[in-house]
């Protein structure tokens, strides 16, 4: 699943996580926690759901 198709993330977590080069759900995955929430638009409660997002298979 893309991140610009992947509802409950926020508009300015997706186009940070967009700006940053992640454009699915598998980009961020292994990336270390602190690099995605040191994004500019990337919050707590956003980090969080993506974390679920990314713990469950697509």
């Amino acid at each position: 699943m893309t991140i610009a198709d992947t509802p409950g993330l926020s508009r300015p977590m997706r186009d940070a996580l967009a700006l940053a080069g992640f454009s699915t759900l598998a980009d961020p995955d292994g990336q270390p926690r602190t690099a995605v929430a040191g994004l500019h638009g990337v919050g707590k409660v956003g980090l969080a759901r993506l974390t679920r997002l990314v713990e469950v298979p697509q």
